[in-house]
């Protein structure tokens, strides 16, 4: 007959494994948090949001016809309710307010096509500058600011073209006066007004690179050698610690994404193989320095652009 103890010790043994069971399911299993905004995808003149959390894809139809967008709800960080979008049937950017349905063209069309007009290169994502309204995009070798209050474009930086060729170039705003940017292989805080470089990290090359929202990380991709791949790092300004999260297979631009809370890294890749051209997923969890497949590709969505913010 077992005694009260034998039972005592059966039953610590039982909570151990059910702990340690837990303990692994957590650990082996991507947490998003119930806040985090979706994944936004686009298929012509609707908009795909795909929530992690509970699987779900809703649908919400703009009536306009889309070329391309960029989003940046901001839903954690700054309360909005609006991405921007860049229209197929004209060159001008446009709020688009996901609630209300709305869409607000942007500046004057002629101040648009002289823009234009210089170049024949597609213009880059636009996105909103932090703590203001106003709109950004670079084209060819030039970034622009559309001054929402003024409703006016202007030029605030030139960069080297011919450097930047095969990955693009890259920037990310610290606030309405402040950029950080890529120059001379050197990632630098720069001052637009003043003009004034600051190196935050050093001898880093002529990468492509984007940061979250919070501003303590950036990830950078860099051709590996002669092998047509690509090598992602993850850098903490804070600590400036550096590591490997990812080796693309192919060699194309691999799109990353910070989630609104900052701490997972969304990658999407296209594998050289037998399904070249079949999109895979990975979502990265920073804190545990974890990498997971997310089998969403078999999912009736179109055109990735971003997590909405």
């Amino acid at each position: 007959m077992i005694n009260r103890k034998g039972i005592l010790c059966i039953v610590e043994i039982i909570v151990v494994l059910l702990c340690v069971g837990l303990g692994l399911k957590w650990y082996n299993a991507y947490v998003v948090n119930e806040d985090t905004a979706p994944l936004v995808f686009l298929s012509d003149d609707t908009l795909q949001f795909y929530y992690l959390q509970n699987e779900e894809i809703r649908e919400v139809p703009t009536g306009w016809d889309i070329y391309s967008s960029y989003t940046r709800f901001d839903i954690n960080k700054e309360k909005r309710e609006e991405m921007i979008l860049q229209l197929m049937d004209g060159i001008m950017p446009a709020i688009y307010n996901y609630e209300t349905d709305e869409m607000e063209q942007l500046g004057d069309i002629r101040e648009m096509e002289a823009i234009n007009s210089s170049y024949s290169e597609e213009k880059s994502e636009y996105r909103f500058v932090p703590g203001s309204n106003n709109i950004s995009f670079t084209i060819y070798d030039r970034i622009y600011v559309y001054e929402y209050e003024q409703k006016h474009y202007r030029e605030v930086y030139q960069f080297d073209y011919d450097e930047y060729i095969k990955l693009g170039f890259s920037y990310e705003w610290k606030n309405d006066e402040e950029m950080y940017l890529i120059k001379e292989e050197n990632f630098i805080l720069y001052n637009i007004e003043t003009k004034k470089e600051e190196i935050i990290l050093e001898d880093i090359g002529n990468v492509y690179f984007q940061m979250s929202d919070d501003g303590r990380y950036i990830t950078y991709q860099e051709q590996w050698g002669d092998t047509g791949k690509r090598k992602i790092y993850l850098v903490d300004l804070h600590t400036m610690e550096k590591k490997e999260i990812y080796v693309a297979k192919a060699n194309y631009l691999v799109k990353t994404e910070f989630s609104p809370d900052n701490q997972c890294i969304l990658i999407m890749d296209h594998h050289r193989d037998n399904h070249l051209g079949k999109r895979y997923f990975y979502l990265y969890n920073i804190n545990k320095e974890r990498k997971y497949r997310l089998d969403i590709d078999d999912l009736p969505l179109d055109k990735f652009i971003g997590w909405g913010k």
